[in-house]
């Protein structure tokens, strides 16, 4: 949530510190899971990027052309910049690294714009923060560019929902870019832009807002719906819970509901409150509709994705999840601590530092999912070398379901059949001689980092330390 520019300008070596920790986390994650070759999702970029444009018939449309219920623009537009520089040889993990860097930025930023609204326990809801977003708890995610999505999804989303309760006109044209990086980065990146219609709303009812400025914030976001609705509303598949299912999701969402009750209460002090500090008011609503901007995604995810029961496959929608989480908690320590709120702000501070300390003491669990997932997509990676390579032609055939990657056996057997496919593939997974040299760039880089991987992370820890250490500081200094 971001600051007037003195108190921004304070926050800017906590929040660069914070995202040395994260991104040393989230790179090393993506470099130990990630293969070069395509998986799952990422073989609809072969077929749509890849191998037509070694056949010189790429069409740029194919970059907001639906893939399921999602638009997944930037993650296409990465994959095809990649392949541009690595004349059309496939690797992911150079988009993986990237994806993982800008993921830890955005999750710097917010906590430490974050930390620096909350008066009452900051230092706990850090050590959560960090801790959701260093430990691969997204090993998904973090494994596979295309399930990636979310980096951008959640920086647009926050962006415009920042820009909806805290904007003016003179912001229109950033609220037309943070709408549109929401709107075309998934299927649900509609819903902040409808959000930040209802808040500019609201505060145009307030009077906090002339109407024209509502106008100006308001007409960005609908255009970036309409346009991601028009790509998407006909053209989408969605896998749609079972009728059997009815039960189990009731109770799932009364849980859900049931845990944002900071949300609501929050919702009541803005709506009855009084206060005569607008900034404070507007910070309020802003993370008011973070959290239920969080809210509806998981809410989204329940009833709409039939597989998704809060445990399976729970990783790749938990960046979104965390941040859901963390508005969640923000609203719980920004409570005043009056009417119905009394009891929650009494113990908002012990039960946010009980979390962090189970966030951390549940690291085993997704560290042995991330090792589990590695080993399935190495084995998956060494299945494409054994049929390119190796010409073993039954090798797709033998394999265990669990392990292929791609879960079409005859598409993976006439796709591996295609010389362009091969070659796209590479000089390791497919029969190029040499590797193009970005890709040959890029695999010293990883050696270097896996060489010198303690030493890096030492360096790292202690620039991030000194960085948090002068933030703390200075924070003491001006008494915020």
């Amino acid at each position: 949530m971001p600051q007037s520019e003195p108190r921004a300008l304070r926050l800017v070596p906590l929040a660069i510190g914070l995202a040395l920790l994260i991104a040393a986390a989230r790179v090393a994650a993506t470099l130990y899971a990630m293969p070069e070759a395509p998986y799952y999702d990422q073989w609809a970029g072969m077929d749509g990027i890849a191998v037509p444009r070694a056949m010189q018939v790429f069409d740029p449309g194919y970059l907001l052309q639906p893939h399921n219920e999602h638009l997944l623009t930037w993650t296409k537009l990465l994959d095809w910049l990649q392949l541009v520089a690595a004349d059309n040889q496939y690797d992911s993990r150079p988009v993986g690294v990237l994806l993982a860097v800008l993921s830890a930025i955005v999750a710097g930023v917010l906590l430490a714009s974050g930390a620096g609204q909350l008066n009452k326990g900051r230092n706990a809801w850090l050590c959560a923060g960090v801790a959701l977003a260093a430990i691969p708890y997204s090993w998904e995610s973090l494994s596979a560019t295309w399930n990636n999505a979310f980096t951008f999804l959640i920086a647009g989303s926050v962006a415009t929902l920042w820009l909806a309760a805290c904007g003016s006109r003179r912001q229109a044209v950033w609220t037309t870019v943070a709408a549109m990086l929401s709107a075309l980065a998934m299927g649900t990146g509609c819903l902040a832009p409808l959000l930040g219609i209802g808040i500019v709303g609201y505060r145009a009812v307030r009077r906090d807002l002339p109407t024209a400025d509502a106008f100006a914030l308001a007409v960005p976001q609908a255009a970036a719906v309409m346009v991601a609705l028009l790509l998407l509303v006909g053209k989408t598949r969605s896998d749609y819970a079972r009728l059997f299912d009815v039960a189990l999701i009731a109770v799932q969402v009364t849980l859900l509901t049931a845990a944002f009750a900071p949300t609501a209460s929050m919702l009541v002090q803005i709506v009855g409150g009084k206060s005569d500090d607008r900034a404070q008011r507007r910070v309020d609503l802003f993370v008011v509709a973070l959290a239920t901007w969080g809210y509806l995604h998981v809410l989204s995810m329940i009833v709409l994705r039939s597989e998704f029961r809060l445990w399976l496959p729970i990783s790749r929608y938990m960046d979104v999840i965390a941040v859901a989480i963390m508005a969640n908690l923000a609203c719980l320590l920004r409570l005043d601590g009056t009417g119905p709120s009394r009891l929650l702000s009494r113990f908002a501070v012990p039960a946010v530092a009980l979390f962090a300390v189970a966030i951390v003491l549940a690291a085993p669990l997704p560290l042995h999912y991330l090792q589990w997932r590695a080993e399935r997509m190495a084995r998956g990676e060494a299945l494409l070398v054994a049929t390119v390579r190796e010409n073993d032609t039954t090798a797709i055939a033998r394999a265990d379901a669990s392990i292929l990657p791609f879960p079409d056996r005859v598409y993976l057997e006439r796709h591996l059949a295609d010389e362009n496919v091969r070659s796209i593939l590479g000089d390791r997974t497919g029969n190029r001689v040499q590797p193009a040299s970005f890709v040959r760039g890029s695999r010293t880089i990883e050696r270097m980092l896996a060489d010198h991987s303690l030493v890096l992370s030492l360096v790292t820890l202690v620039i991030a330390s000194m960085l948090l250490v002068f933030a703390c500081r200075r924070r003491e200094e001006v008494g915020t």
